[in-house]
């Protein structure tokens, strides 16, 4: 069983869905905390129809989200070792969207999406490691 993480940094709305495609990834779980973009179609509801157009679902989970005085001060400091730390702590707090999340998982090819491009820079690393650590069957994570 695999658990995707995509970016969408860099990428158009085709190359996106493409990339979801090869990986035959049938939901995409935004987890960004506000799931707007100043990139056309990465807003909620334009990402939504794009997808659906190729058959894939889009479910936002924005209590996952990076909560906002952790995105501000990673931004300002640039420490994402110090980031991820905060942040998993923060999951702490989240086990029943996790579990929500993983029975998703064990149901459908999922597909965490965020806006970096690099994961070990994005929140969706900690989110999709929290879930493996839940799952305890071997669930492999990997980036498209």
């Amino acid at each position: 069983m695999d658990l995707f993480t995509i970016g969408y940094e860099g990428m158009t709305i085709d190359g996106f869905v493409r990339n979801l495609l090869l990986g035959k990834v049938d939901i995409v779980a935004d987890v960004r905390l506000n799931p707007i973009s100043r990139k056309p179609f990465f807003s909620k509801k334009s990402l939504a129809r794009a997808l659906e157009g190729h058959g894939i679902s889009y479910v936002h989970l924005r209590e996952l989200g990076t909560p906002r005085d952790m995105r501000t001060t990673v931004m300002q400091t640039g420490d994402y070792e110090k980031f991820m730390h905060e942040y998993r702590g923060f999951l702490t707090t989240r086990l029943h969207e996790l579990e929500e999340l993983l029975l998703l998982v064990r149901s459908k090819n999922v597909a965490l999406m965020c806006f970096e491009k690099d994961p070990d820079k994005c929140h969706r690393s900690a989110v999709a490691m929290a879930v493996k650590e839940l799952d305890g069957n071997g669930l492999r994570i990997r980036s498209i």
